[in-house]
């Protein structure tokens, strides 16, 4: 709210200057903005991905999804400043490139005046019509620069299989890695009684049997977002 109001101010303060610089200067004092509220908004995901850690930690994995939740709603807020201050930025280059060419246009027409005054009855039609208006005044300054770029819009979708197959696959990982460390585990043990091969075969049956337990892969229809995300930070945490 703090954040709007000084947009607001700062708007307000200069709402009487209407010159071409002066615009390009309010925009670019607002795209400074934005850019301080993407660092806070930042801060924020960080400090709730922290949360989520501590939270697991503390075994409670309902407290680590809310804090994941709103990490991702952070991240959207985000994405959506900084289409914002895309177009902006545009829209500064766009009114600069539209001053110049208007400064250019009006050069154009001085100097016919000059020419007009010098040569008096030289027409020629008005030079064509002052180079047809230059040109329709460059063709509308094309287009207001294809109308700005066109979208403004930002992309808020989320590919669920895409996450679920990325879950699948560090639960993969997960298993493979506490396997390995299992078995290298036991086979030091394994020399060390000098029974390796016997033991081995036990033993890797035992480590399947119980990675299996402990990693159990739940139904692809009940994976979700948050859900995902919390185990991929366990495993994070736990490497």
């Amino acid at each position: 709210m703090q954040y709007i109001n000084r947009i607001k101010v700062k708007f307000s303060q200069k709402k009487t200057s209407s010159s071409p610089a002066h615009t390009i200067s309010d925009i670019r004092e607002h795209i400074e903005l934005l850019e301080r509220k993407q660092q806070l908004q930042q801060a924020k995901v960080d400090a709730e991905v922290q949360k989520a850690k501590k939270l697991l930690m503390q075994k409670d994995r309902r407290g680590a999804l809310m804090a994941l939740k709103r990490k991702k709603l952070l991240e959207k807020e985000i994405a959506n400043t900084e289409n914002i201050r895309y177009n902006l930025e545009l829209q500064a280059l766009t009114l600069e490139n539209a001053n110049a060419s208007a400064q250019t246009v009006d050069a154009f027409r001085r100097g016919n005046q000059q020419l007009r005054r010098a040569h008096d009855k030289l027409k020629v039609e008005e030079v064509d019509d002052v180079m047809a208006d230059t040109q329709e005044l460059v063709e509308e300054s094309n287009m207001v620069s294809d109308a700005l770029a066109q979208p403004l819009a930002g992309n808020a979708y989320v590919d669920e299989e895409e996450l679920r197959a990325e879950l699948d696959e560090l639960e993969g990982e997960e298993l493979d890695r506490y396997m390995l460390e299992t078995e290298e585990k036991m086979e030091r043990e394994e020399k060390a009684n000098g029974n390796a091969r016997v033991a081995s075969s036990t033993h890797k049956e035992t480590v399947r049997e119980t990675a299996s337990s402990r990693v159990e892969l739940p139904k692809e229809e009940e994976i979700n977002d948050e859900e995902r995300e919390l185990r991929e930070l366990e495993q994070s945490m736990a490497v």
